[in-house]
């Protein structure tokens, strides 16, 4: 409903892109006065004048959606604002992103397809002058990323890893509890924010050996999923359940993703073997399902449609030199720099 509400209102608020902010009027002095007859006024700054490229990994369901929101919104404020999509390729990215630069765009918004393959268009920004925010996902290793807009991912999975300790109390099990984790995408670094929360919290369990993982897999690198393909997760299950669970499955399997715990789902009840303890992220349609179904235990659901309201928020303050409204400017990193970020909040679905 708010997305319909917001798309009548924007006919009524294009009526208004003639509306910018007051213009700074230079006042000649008495001196320059007796030459002249009238007071000479600056150039009035115009959003309909300024550019912003936006650039998103891939056109899915979930980029464009963002695309829409993040188009419709800036569109609203006036502004020109052509909208890309990576095509899920680095490279093409890369390409689009420099061929934007050269063309003098005002300000980037960038969601990468890999978070690490950017330092180089990162550093002709920076050269150019032009501001870079990073949406949804880091741009790592440059110092081209003056903010960062997202929600808080190690957060997320320190609430995932706590309740895996609430609900399955390792502390007080008879023996050792068994856990598999199917963690998200390695080129999206987020996914590595919420592989170290839960490890900020599971890690001491481990090491103390009252939680077990019979794959030996915790390691980032060892459970990160390429480009979140939840076909793979399935048949990395079915292997776990085949090589190292024999007859049985593990207690506990910890994934970032509502789609990994349904494929997961499918390899165990495919052996007919009781489910585990399950949690995911996304509060997907399925996720929620199988929450209420009791399949699984915890989720995680996200705001889009916040996440950009701050997000343009953060644009416009950049171009018109304002002050944008943060909430960490201390924490969040990149490699190359501190980044002063917004980190939306999440609701935890236990």
């Amino acid at each position: 409903m708010k997305r319909i509400l917001v798309l009548l209102l924007a006919l009524l608020l294009l009526a208004g892109c003639g509306a910018q902010p007051p213009a700074e009027t230079t006042v000649p002095t008495t001196e320059a006065a007796t030459e002249a007859t009238t007071v000479a006024t600056t150039e009035p700054k115009r959003r309909e004048d300024m550019q912003i490229f936006i650039s998103l990994p891939a056109e899915d369901a979930r980029w464009q959606a963002a695309g829409e929101d993040l188009l419709m919104l800036l569109q609203n404020l006036c502004y020109q604002v052509t909208l890309s999509y990576g095509e899920g390729d680095a490279m093409t990215q890369a390409q689009q992103l420099t061929e934007a630069i050269e063309t003098g765009v005002d300000c980037i918004l960038l969601a990468p397809v890999d978070s690490a393959a950017l330092s180089e268009v990162g550093a002709l920004a920076l050269e150019q002058g032009i501001p870079m925010i990073a949406y949804d996902r880091m741009v790592m290793d440059t110092e081209a990323v003056q903010y960062y807009v997202s929600y808080d991912y190690k957060a997320m999975g320190r609430a995932m890893a706590e309740h895996i300790v609430e609900k399955a109390d390792p502390d007080t099990a008879e023996k050792p509890l068994t856990i598999e984790f199917f963690m998200g995408a390695p080129e999206d670094h987020s996914a590595f924010l919420v592989y170290a929360g839960v490890m900020e919290v599971l890690q001491p369990y481990l090491e103390a050996g009252k939680l077990v993982t019979k794959s030996g897999r915790t390691a980032f690198e060892d459970t990160c999923t390429l480009e979140n393909d939840a076909a793979a997760v399935e048949k990395a299950m079915r292997t776990y359940l085949q090589e190292d669970y024999k007859g049985t499955r593990p207690d506990i399997i910890c994934t970032a993703n509502d789609d990994f715990v349904a494929a997961c789902i499918t390899a165990i009840e495919a052996r007919k073997r009781e489910l585990p303890l399950f949690t995911g992220i996304g509060a997907t349609e399925a996720g929620l399902a199988n929450l209420e179904a009791g399949k699984q235990s915890f989720t995680v659901e996200t705001d889009l449609y916040l996440l950009d309201e701050k997000t343009v928020s953060l644009v416009d303050a950049v171009l018109w030199d304002k002050e944008p409204e943060l909430n960490d400017t201390e924490n969040t990193h990149n490699n190359a720099a501190t980044i002063p970020s917004y980190l939306c909040e999440f609701t935890a679905k236990p």
